[in-house]
């Protein structure tokens, strides 16, 4: 529990200073996605499934200044990504 709340405290100040690692932005959004109330329970389910499916399909990504990511690695990334996953858990 104290793990969560300093990474909270942490994605907190780094949305204030505007350097954040995709980290950061991925608890973010896990939050928001958590207290969606227009979200079906699927969806969110869902939602934390994929992300560490991300994760795992492009190492280092996590650690990463969102400011940095470029389209070019995303594209890049996209070319791997198609050939090793089936199409809906891609898209």
């Amino acid at each position: 529990m104290a793990k969560c709340e300093q990474r909270k405290a942490q994605s907190d100040s780094a949305v204030a200073t505007g350097k954040m690692t995709l980290e950061d932005a991925l608890a973010v959004f896990k939050t928001r996605v958590a207290n969606n109330p227009a979200l079906k329970p699927h969806t969110k389910e869902y939602c934390a499934y994929r992300i560490p499916a991300l994760l795992k399909s492009w190492p280092g990504l996590g650690e990463k200044d969102v400011s940095r990511i470029t389209n070019a690695e995303c594209l890049d990334w996209g070319v791997k990504n198609a050939s090793r996953t089936s199409s809906s858990s891609h898209n």
